[in-house]
């Protein structure tokens, strides 16, 4: 009966997606800090720059494009799942393709008051292959990332005291693994909305002293009966303390609690309690730190009682450095539990590392990331991911085309399980990942662009359910233009 109610509430919503408009609501999100807390979770709402017509507090415009293009695919092995425009597709078959894509876009804008907007976009596209190496398809997107809206109220109680009710929701897909990483090339459809419904305030206390609490309830519902285990309502609770201890010292206390409640009764009830302490150093004009240490307690509760987990210290430290005008660099370590995916929680150690050059028209990015997971399920073995890439775009021929170019390589490495009953292949078979990309674009006119790449996406693995090989070379024009 709850697998049906929940399938119409689907059917339903996708109606009301296709047949009319959505209303977005903005506000940006919501954080921990005390001061920031304070600060930066409003801003003044402001004129959309898109915006080509204005009727008073209303503002639109409508957008029309035609593509025509030659793509070339060659792949090998089991193959996955073809992502564009975050929408699933399969190619059928290797070899040439003249693709034909229109799209028809409507931007709508309302502005309600300084603190209340409301955005309504969409987009139409009809997609056709006439060599028929993929279906033919037709859609109704709204963003790429989904459908993201928040809506938020400030009242100031008195006038170091500020308070914000909060409400935001999110639908949208995500392609994950079977411990819910994030996979774009290999991994599973996961569709699910989330509204989230909060409270945050804050009061300075005295000039350089800021108490802040913060509450949040967040449900969580997926579209697949797959996924059904991740159905939950969540609750957190946050209370912090900090202090300006002189002009580039800050520090604080906080304390943090979350619980969760999930509608699958195979699935036990996590719950935690952190207690930690931060600070913040401008070490030079250039360089600022920050590092926090505190110590975690959780516990999981199910039919036949509660399982205390054994406590643990968690903390993390980080730098950011600004190298030159042009060139910065940060780097980060944490040591964290985190609520899994799966049943119960992960111990995380994560390393990550950044350097980046900004020019007039040019830029590089290198960066890499190294994460351990331990579960706190015994029967569930861990596994270690890590991630080095590298892009850049270039300005070519008096700056008329664009060079744009990226690799990026990861590596999945499981531990050896312990439950001899584990078949799960991306639990047992370690895997890497290798994606590069090379593009230029050059505009012929002002509403006609010409676009060439070339993608290759390799994955080895040590099952061959996970190992395949995919080239795309791919050149379109496009004509665009703004009503």
């Amino acid at each position: 009966m709850r697998h049906a109610t929940v399938n119409r509430y689907w059917h339903v919503l996708r109606r009301c997606l296709k047949h009319c408009s959505f209303l977005l609501l903005v506000l940006l999100p919501v954080v921990a800090d005390a001061q920031t807390l304070r600060y930066s979770n409003h801003r003044e709402l402001d004129v959309p720059e898109y915006a080509t017509v204005r009727i008073g507090p209303f503002y639109s415009d409508v957008s029309f494009s035609q593509s025509a293009g030659y793509r070339y695919t060659s792949s090998r092995g089991a193959g996955v799942d073809f992502l564009e425009y975050n929408r699933r597709g399969v190619i059928r078959e290797d070899g040439e393709e003249y693709p034909l894509m229109t799209t028809l876009g409507f931007r709508n804008y309302l502005l309600i008051s300084r603190r209340a907007d409301l955005d309504l976009s969409i987009s139409m596209r009809y997609e056709h292959y006439p060599l028929d190496t993929q279906d033919d398809a037709f859609s109704i997107d709204l963003a790429e990332e989904g459908i993201i809206g928040d809506l938020s109220f400030m009242v100031a109680l008195t006038p170091s005291m500020k308070m914000t009710v909060y409400d935001a929701f999110v639908y949208k897909t995500d392609y994950i693994d079977t411990r819910g990483i994030a996979d774009p090339y290999g991994g599973q459809e996961y569709e699910y909305i989330r509204n989230t419904v909060g409270l945050n305030s804050d009061w300075l206390l005295t000039e350089d002293s800021n108490l802040g609490v913060s509450l949040s309830r967040s449900d969580n519902l997926p579209k697949d009966d797959m996924f059904m285990e991740q159905e939950s309502v969540s609750y957190t609770e946050a209370f912090l303390y900090e202090r300006k201890l002189g002009p580039f010292v800050s520090a604080g206390a906080r304390a943090d609690f979350a619980q969760t409640d999930y509608t699958s009764t195979n699935r036990a009830d996590p719950s935690s309690r952190q207690y930690s302490i931060y600070s913040g150093v401008q070490l030079t004009e250039r360089t600022r730190a920050s590092a926090n240490v505190g110590y975690s307690m959780a516990s999981l509760e199910n039919a036949s009682g509660t399982e205390d987990l054994p406590g643990a210290y968690v903390g993390g430290a980080s730098m950011q450095t600004e190298l030159s005008p042009s060139l910065s660099h940060s780097m980060s370590y944490s040591h964290s539990r985190r609520e899994s995916f799966l049943p119960g929680y992960d111990m995380q150690n994560g390393y990550t590392y950044q350097l980046q050059w900004k020019g007039v028209d040019s830029g590089l990015v290198l960066h890499a990331g190294y994460t351990t997971f331990d579960p706190s399920d015994s029967n569930v073995n861990g596994y270690s991911d890590l991630s080095v890439g590298l892009s850049g775009t270039v300005p070519l021929v008096l700056r008329l085309l664009v060079l744009q170019a990226s690799t990026t390589y990861s590596s999945r490495n499981n531990d050896q399980p312990t439950d001899d009953t584990i078949d799960e292949i991306e639990w047992i078979a370690d895997y890497e990942t290798w994606v590069s990309s090379l593009g230029t674009g050059l505009r012929v006119s002002e509403n006609v662009d010409f676009s060439v790449q070339y993608q290759h996406i390799e994955r080895w693995a040590d099952a061959a359910e996970l190992d395949y090989t995919r080239d795309i070379l791919s050149a379109t024009l496009t004509y665009s233009c703004t009503f």
